[in-house]
C-alpha cells in the first residue's frame, strides 16, 4: 500500500467509520428535533396565526427528509469504499479517501449503466422507521390544518390550508420518488460505482487488482 505521511488505512478506517455514525446521528436526531420544537412553538404561537403552522412544519419535515437520503447516500458511498478498499483489498496500492472521491467525482458525470440487482438486501433497515415518521407527521398536520379552517373559517385560515395541500403535495412527491423500497439497492449501487472505478483505474495503471 502506499505511504501517506501521517495517515494509514487504519487510520483512515476509524475516520470513515466515526464519519458513519455521525451521520447516523444526524439522521435519527434531526426529525426527533424538528417535530419537538413544531410541537413545542405551537404553545407560543398566537391563535390567530397558528394556521400558518402546518405548511411551515411540513416544509422543514419534507426538507428534513431530503437530508436524510442524501446522507443515507452518502453512508451507502462510505460503505461500499471501505468494504472494496478498505476490507476486500482488491485493487492495490491504496490511494486514499479524498483521492478516489475525486476519482468518483469525474466518473459520475459520464453516462453510467445500472448494476445487477440481483445482490440488493431484502431488509429496509432504520430508514423505514424514519420514513413513516415523516409521514406520520404530516398526515398529523394536515389533519391539524383542516380541522382549524373547519372549526374557524375565514380568508386566512383558506389561504394557509391551501399552502399545507400545496406543502403536503410536494412532500408526497418526494417521498414516493425515495419510499424505503426505492432505497433497498443504494448499497449496492455504490458498490456497482466503485468497481467501475478502480477498474478504470486499474486499466489507466494507476491500480492493480489482487483478487
Amino acid at each position: 500500500m502506499n505511504k501517506i505521511p501521517g495517515i494509514t488505512p487504519s487510520d483512515e478506517y476509524q475516520t470513515l467509520r466515526d464519519e458513519i455514525l455521525q451521520s447516523k446521528k444526524y439522521v435519527f436526531e434531526r426529525p426527533l428535533l424538528i417535530i419537538t420544537v413544531a410541537l413545542a412553538s405551537i404553545n407560543f404561537i398566537e391563535k390567530p396565526y397558528i394556521a400558518c403552522f402546518p405548511p411551515i412544519a411540513i416544509g422543514l419535515l419534507t426538507f428534513n427528509l431530503w437530508f436524510t437520503v442524501n446522507r443515507m447516500k452518502s453512508i451507502a458511498r462510505i460503505v461500499a469504499y471501505i468494504q472494496l478498499e478498505l476490507e476486500e483489498r482488491r485493487w492495490q496500492p491504496w490511494l486514499g479517501w479524498e483521492t478516489c472521491l475525486r476519482y468518483y467525482r469525474k466518473w459520475s458525470k459520464q453516462d453510467q449503466s445500472k448494476q445487477d440487482q440481483s445482490p440488493v438486501p431484502d431488509t429496509i433497515g432504520y430508514y423505514y422507521t424514519i420514513f413513516i415518521m415523516h409521514v406520520c407527521a404530516v398526515l398529523i398536520l394536515f389533519i391539524f390544518s383542516l380541522l382549524e379552517i373547519l372549526n374557524k373559517f375565514s380568508w386566512y385560515t383558506f389561504i394557509f390550508f391551501v399552502f399545507t395541500v400545496i406543502a403536503c403535495i410536494v412532500f408526497f412527491c418526494f417521498a414516493f420518488n425515495w419510499s424505503p423500497k426505492k432505497c433497498l439497492g443504494m448499497l449496492e449501487e455504490e458498490r456497482f460505482r466503485w468497481r467501475c472505478i478502480f477498474e478504470e483505474l486499474e486499466a489507466k495503471g494507476i491500480k492493480k487488482k489482487t483478487k
